[in-house]
This record gives structure tokens, C-alpha cells and sequence, in this order.
């Protein structure tokens, strides 16, 4: 198992700025890059039959993934370390030895089956989330900013911007494993009630943290929601705006019984008006119109009660 490498990145910071390229930090990164580089450096499944260990050299994969995330989130929990040697620290990281599962895939076995590796990425990026959790948020800088909040926006600078840049789709598998994280974490503080209101108290506190776009991207259940302390709204699309559910609703009931019925988009002042073309459910179906300012029809629901 690779021990986390925290112990070297203080010994090599310069003058504040940078790190010096220890012989340490050297020995590790040329270590770590030959044995990461090529599938056949390592004892990978299936071996042969005789061979003592079936699982090969899988643990030592897992143990340098957990090491280097360990390090990384290792240096922002510290509450004794400036912020700014924090991101020095990750900086170094992320450049030098940092891979996730995601770098790995060419060292796992049936590498060819596991697609194009978005849910790998969504797996290591979601766990810096959840074991950032341990960065209790002690407040260090002049202006107050909570520390882990500010490894989370450190996080969305570096790792997640880059990355949806090159594939949007991965948002959605970073919140997939907080949110399955967080649902455990809902089971496990139910089965305990000494400690779900601590449990739930941690968690809230977590989630206002995350970066906007990584909430804006959640799929909270609304037991999840309601646990969290989090108002869901749900929306509406159409003619490319959306109108909050609670609004839209009401109002096409109105329209569908014959009455004067209109709704804002959410974020807008401009109302539109609903009107329904065909009445009746099945036969023909509902045709619930959307009208702007200028009496034009720019959105219409062929299936109107299948939206409600």
C-alpha cells in the first residue's frame, strides 16, 4: 500500500510559490509512472491457475488511486496548512502523480468493456466530494470563506470545468455518486435516530457548499430533499423558458376548463398565455397552446394530462 506523500510536499515547498522537485518527489513520480504506464508492467487477471494470488497486482492499483485522492483532500483538511500551501500542494498533485480510475482503465481488467470510462470519471470526481467532507471548514482566510468550500471551488476550477469542457455527459455521473452517497448516508442515520440529526446537520451544511453547477446537476428523490433541508422545483419547459410547475399547473387547469388563464417564466416579467385547442383527454388529445405578447402560438402539449 503507497503511503499518502503529504510528508514530502512539506519538505519540498520553496520559497511560497512552488515546489522544489525533491529527490524524493522525483524518485516517487518515476516510480509511479513506470509502474501505471503499461498494462504488462503489472500482474493483472486472469493468471494462471497456479499463481498464489488470483487477484494479482489490483490492490496496488486501488492503493495508489486512494493514496493520491487521500493527499489531495489530505491537504485542505489540515487545518494548521495556509490555504494557498494547500493548492500548491494539489496543484503538484494533480500534474505530477494524480490519475483516478479514469487514468487507470488501461490496468483494469476487460479495460475493452468499459466504455468510453465517463461513470470512472464520475466516480473519481464524486469521491473527492464525499471525502472532502472531513474538511470541517474552519474559517482561515481574511474574508471568512469556509476551507472546504474552498477546496470545492478549487475542484470546479481545475477538475470539472476542464473536464465538461470535453464532455458535458460527466456532470451527471459526479452527481449520480454524491447522491448515492448521500443516500446511504439517509439509511444509515434513520436506522440510528442518536444521530441522524447530527448526520443530517453535516450533510446540508456539505451540500450548500458544493459549487453551483454541481447542485444545479442534482436528481435529489424528494425523501433525499426533505432530509437535506432542499426545495425542489420542478419546472416546465417550453418555447425554450422554463415555468415552475407550481405556477404552470393551476393555471392550465384554468384554461382547461374553459377559463382565461396566463403564467410567467420563471426569471420573467413577460406573461404567456394558455390556451387549449382540443378538448378532451384521449380523443382527440388535449392540445394545450403556449401564447406570447404578440398572440403567437410557440409551444403547444399534444399529451397535456401526461405532463402533469
Amino acid at each position: 500500500m503507497l503511503s499518502p506523500p503529504n510528508e514530502y510536499l512539506t519538505g519540498a515547498l520553496g520559497n511560497g510559490e512552488g515546489m522544489i522537485d525533491t529527490f524524493e518527489l522525483a524518485t516517487l513520480r518515476k516510480y509511479l509512472n513506470s509502474c501505471l504506464l503499461k498494462a504488462e508492467f503489472l500482474q493483472r487477471p486472469p493468471l494462471p491457475k497456479e499463481a498464489p494470488n488470483q487477484k494479482g497486482e489490483l490492490d496496488f492499483i486501488a492503493g495508489v488511486t486512494e493514496a493520491l485522492r487521500d493527499a489531495l483532500v489530505g491537504a485542505w483538511a489540515d487545518p494548521e496548512r495556509p490555504v494557498e500551501q494547500a493548492r500548491i500542494f494539489s496543484e503538484w498533485l494533480l500534474r505530477n502523480l494524480y490519475t483516478g480510475l479514469f487514468g487507470l482503465m488501461h490496468l483494469l481488467p476487460n479495460p475493452e468493456a468499459r466504455g468510453d470510462g465517463v461513470e470512472h470519471i464520475g466516480l473519481d470526481i464524486g469521491s473527492f466530494f464525499i471525502h472532502g467532507m472531513q474538511i470541517r471548514g474552519e474559517k482561515i482566510s481574511p474574508d471568512g470563506v469556509e476551507r472546504r468550500r474552498q477546496f470545492y471551488e478549487w475542484l470546479d476550477k481545475r477538475i470539472i470545468g476542464p473536464r465538461l469542457k470535453a464532455n458535458p455527459e460527466t456532470i451527471t455521473s459526479v452527481t449520480a455518486t454524491i447522491v448515492s452517497a448521500l443516500s446511504d448516508s439517509v439509511r444509515i442515520a434513520k436506522d440510528n435516530p442518536l444521530v441522524e440529526t447530527v448526520s443530517r446537520i453535516t450533510k446540508a451544511g456539505f451540500y450548500i457548499d458544493l459549487p453551483a453547477r454541481v447542485r444545479d446537476a442534482f436528481e435529489l428523490t424528494p425523501e433525499l430533499a426533505r432530509w437535506l433541508g432542499v426545495e425542489i422545483t420542478e419546472i416546465v419547459p417550453a418555447c425554450g423558458q422554463d415555468f415552475v410547475a407550481a405556477d404552470f399547473w393551476p393555471q392550465a387547469e384554468e384554461a382547461m376548463n374553459g377559463r382565461k388563464a396566463a403564467v410567467r417564466a420563471k426569471g420573467s416579467e413577460v406573461e404567456c398565455e394558455l390556451r387549449v385547442s382540443a378538448n378532451g383527454p384521449t380523443d382527440p388529445p388535449a392540445v394545450l397552446d403556449v401564447v406570447d405578447a404578440a398572440g403567437e402560438v410557440v409551444h403547444h402539449f399534444t399529451e397535456f394530462f401526461d405532463n402533469q
